[in-house]
């Protein structure tokens, strides 16, 4: 693919009609989508709610924050969550890194934000979008590239469905890549994090694992958010009552659970 590349008037006025209400949802989406990736052999160098970021129209989860369709409730929360002194964000499943990149924008100097990704394209993706910020911003960025589960291993990463879709897999295939797994808490461990105000899990169906390896941890998060349909809610709500949190609120596909003792 060729080099990013800012866009023109022209498409810049394109890309304003294609965030609009409705034309960013559903068919008219994937026509813009279909449209851009015809106009366009380059990532597009745009911003996505104020926040620079370069867009790759072949990851699903791009195209629709292309769009300005992506977790637009849950990347309210995060930039809530951003605001408080010192944060520190765990981003598990950190894929192009656009979480990262919000909460990186909005945050103090002061913040830290670790982003656990196991495809290696996708880390590299974090770290040019991550060059678009401040220094001092994008000095405040931790890449993991590691696959999060409840035991230290290797396993390998599907990528059939895309790197929006990428999920873990025991067993090689023609359209996959090994990646080495750790547990989350030893990841922590190693950054020596005191504490966390948010942690984002989005692990395509391995959020089980990457919760079993954070039992009896002291590095237990203020707010869970945590991509539900693919392992179920009541499934999440036993495990994370069990660590100590309720239940707070639900989206299309993420959960937020507060921790019992956080006045939130």
């Amino acid at each position: 693919m060729a080099q990013p590349q800012k866009l023109d008037l022209l498409d810049s006025t394109l890309l304003a009609i294609a965030r609009v209400q409705p034309f960013n949802r559903g068919l008219l989406r994937r026509f813009w989508i279909n449209f851009f990736k015809k106009r366009f052999d380059h990532a597009v160098e745009t911003t996505y709610r104020g926040v620079p970021f370069l867009f790759h129209l072949d990851n699903t989860t791009e195209q629709k924050g292309l769009c300005n369709f992506y977790d637009v409730k849950e990347v309210n929360f995060a930039i809530e969550a951003s605001r408080v002194e010192k944060p520190i964000f765990i981003d598990v499943g950190a894929n192009s890194g656009l979480y990262s990149q919000i909460f990186l924008f909005h945050a103090s100097s002061s913040a830290r934000v670790i982003a656990i990704e196991p495809n290696p394209e996708m880390c590299e993706r974090i770290r040019a979008n991550a060059s678009l910020l401040s220094s001092q911003k994008s000095q405040s960025l931790i890449i993991e590239n590691y696959a999060v589960g409840n035991e230290e291993g290797m396993m390998y990463l599907s990528l059939e469905t895309g790197a929006g879709g990428a999920h873990l897999v025991s067993e090689p295939s023609s359209n996959s890549i090994e990646v080495k797994v750790k547990r989350l808490l030893d990841i922590l461990k190693a950054h020596n994090v005191g504490h966390i105000d948010l942690l984002k899990i989005d692990v395509e169906g391995f959020e089980v694992e990457v919760l079993d390896g954070m039992v009896g941890s002291k590095y237990l998060p203020n707010i869970f958010c945590i991509e539900y349909p693919h392992v179920g809610l009541d499934k999440l709500q036993e495990i994370l009552v069990d660590l100590g949190y309720r239940f707070d609120t639900i989206n299309e596909t993420n959960a937020y659970f507060i921790k019992n003792d956080t006045n939130i």
